[in-house]
């Protein structure tokens, strides 16, 4: 690294408004080459500073190029996301932001829907750009966010590309519509563009849709630049996880173009599981359907649907619910058309498809223990000197752990089979405050105050007692946790019920951290959570119980810091709550 020196050559005939832009870019292709470098961090930085010191006017879209430049390789392009969609939502080049989110957003895992709706919005602001380039870029991007969430004409139309974002949009959005020819010509097209400040998420869904594409071409040139692309994306592997998803999905499909079907399907089943763990939703959709693609040109049709289903399913979890209609009719198989994308997405919103999750989730973590403590117990008894004791202990664990899954599964049973005849009046403030009673000690060892406006006396509902308690219990403990490591001044937490029409509602709202623009839309997902040992199943499991009582549960920011959690049940749930409703076992708390 010669950071000193290229520092030195840039600056030698004085700072101009282009010094900031090209320290950046200098920055950025030093990341590239050598990873996390921590001098060129430092430039990045510096970069920055010099420009809003000398007020030049590039700090916003400064700003927003870094995200989308440095911070994928320095902490990741989820991080690079969260800059993105805060510069978005300030007046600091909020269109630029939009840009570069339209790329960072996608590859660092941003919900289809959030990432949709802020393309849209961006591209609907009059005046957004004096550049039409960069209008008709950010037009194009949008289209395709629309249309793989609502359906419609996948190919773009309107004015000629111009900037490689443009292309890039028309790239991928051939390749989703199945027009090869185009996809093709797009990616020749942004050859002669791919310059030092295109976008590191750009760069790489520039080098995996043009591989996808080039490894169904039966031409030897491209082949060749098959191995280009593949090449690029081994190149960044190293310092991004995303970026290694990436090559490993071009791989796969290189290795179907050699013939090496076997090879192909494994590598398209690896990023899958890998690309799903992560909350990469839309690169496990990508690898499903290649591998659907692919299976099927091997002749593997029992293998195709299996395929075609997953693909379905985290195109269902992206939220791309217009993607999957268009795979339904594309395929036109009877046993995946049962219901449309949308009528899944829906029986997935009312907390089926999270709360298998979770369920499975919460079995699988006795069962870890389970395993854990077994391997354990061997390495005590197999020593030369089998120290008895510590196997005896691991013994008693596996134990526990047995006991704890099968208090899961029972509570399971008992609860489906008995849920209606548990359904009883509720005095919802009288059971307000024996939860409060319950979590004391916690709130006082935490100095946290509780502030009462409980408005429902006597007024009671026709509910499920311990189902409402386990709801209402899970949204104080994450008020509780959230508060627990903020700052020393007032921490609370205000409860307060009301009857309206035909409702009750009870709000729970603290003056914590809050949660981040980036989590809003997620929060209620199974096996998301903000804390770092959460297992992000409380909310999923909470959520899904209240909107079996016919009920509602929302969030929404409290003013001026903190969250705001709002409860809705109907005064009588016997109607909303059937027979076998699904009732689950009391949650871990984590948001």
């Amino acid at each position: 690294m010669h950071i000193a020196e290229e520092i030195r050559c840039a600056l030698e005939h004085g700072v101009a408004p282009a010094t900031p832009p090209a320290l950046l870019l200098l920055a950025g292709l030093a990341l590239r080459h050598e990873g996390p470098h921590e001098d060129a961090l430092r430039l990045a930085c510096t970069a920055l500073a010099l420009a809003a010191r000398l007020g030049i006017g590039e700090d916003g879209r400064l700003a927003a190029l870094h995200a989308a430049l440095v911070t994928p390789l320095a902490a990741g392009f989820g991080q690079a996301a969260c800059e993105l969609v805060a510069l978005a939502e300030s007046a600091a080049a909020p269109r630029t932001a939009a840009v570069c989110l339209a790329g960072t957003g996608l590859v660092g895992g941003l919900p289809l829907p959030e990432l949709a709706r802020r393309l849209e919005t961006a591209a609907r602001t009059p005046a957004a750009f004096d550049d039409m380039a960069a209008a008709s870029e950010l037009a194009a991007r949008a289209r395709l966010a629309g249309v793989l969430l609502h359906g419609g004409a996948c190919l773009p139309t309107g004015a000629a590309p111009r900037r490689f974002g443009h292309w890039l949009a028309l790239l991928q959005s051939a390749w989703y519509a199945g027009a090869l020819p185009q996809a093709l010509q797009s990616a020749g097209r942004m050859v002669k563009q791919l310059g030092p400040a295109v976008p590191l998420a750009d760069r790489l869904c520039y080098h995996l849709f043009a591989a996808l594409a080039l490894s169904r071409a039966d031409c030897a040139a491209t082949a060749r630049q098959l191995d280009g692309h593949c090449a690029a994306l081994r190149r960044l592997a190293p310092f991004s996880s995303d970026a290694a998803n990436l090559a490993t999905l071009a791989q796969a499909a290189r290795s179907q173009r050699e013939g090496d079907a076997l090879a192909a399907l494994r590598g398209f089943e690896l990023v899958a599981g890998t690309a799903g763990r992560e909350e990469r939703h839309w690169l496990a959709a990508l690898a499903w359907e290649e591998a659907a693609v692919h299976a099927s040109s091997a002749g593997l049709d029992s293998a195709v649907r299996h395929y075609r289903r997953a693909a379905l399913a985290s195109y269902g979890y992206w939220g791309a619910l217009g993607r999957i209609d268009t795979l339904r009719r594309r395929w036109q198989d009877p046993e995946l058309a049962s219901g449309d994308g949308r009528a899944n997405a829906m029986l997935r919103s009312c907390g089926v498809g999270e709360l298998g999750l979770s369920i499975a989730h919460e079995v699988n973590q006795p069962l870890a223990a389970i395993a854990l403590h077994a391997a354990a117990a061997r390495k005590w008894l197999r020593r030369p000197e089998p120290d008895i004791e510590r196997a005896l202990s691991s013994i008693a664990l596996i134990g526990d752990a047995g006991r704890h899954a099968g208090d899961i599964v029972r509570s399971m049973q008992r609860l489906v089979s008995r849920a209606g005849s548990e359904l009883g009046t509720v005095a919802v403030d009288c059971m307000i405050g024996e939860v409060l009673l319950l979590l004391q000690h916690r709130l006082c060892k935490d100095g946290i105050r509780i502030e009462l406006d409980l408005g429902l006396g006597a007024e009671r509902i026709h509910a499920n007692r311990t189902q409402v308690q386990q709801v209402l219990t899970n949204l104080l403990v994450n008020a509780i946790d959230a508060l627990a490591d903020a700052p020393a001044e007032p921490k609370r937490i205000r409860v307060a019920s009301l009857r309206t029409a035909g409702h009750v509602d009870i709000t729970v709202t603290d003056n914590g951290p809050g949660i981040a623009p980036h989590h809003r839309e997620r929060v209620f997902g199974s096996l998301f959570s903000t804390k770092p040992h959460g297992t992000g199943m409380g909310l999923a499991i909470s959520l899904a119980i209240v909107r079996a009582h016919g009920g509602a549960l929302e969030f929404e920011p409290a003013e001026p810091r903190g969250a705001c959690f709002r409860l809705r049940l109907p005064l009588d749930a016997a109607a909303a709550l059937p027979q076998t409703a699904c009732v689950f076992p009391k949650p871990r708390h984590s948001p």
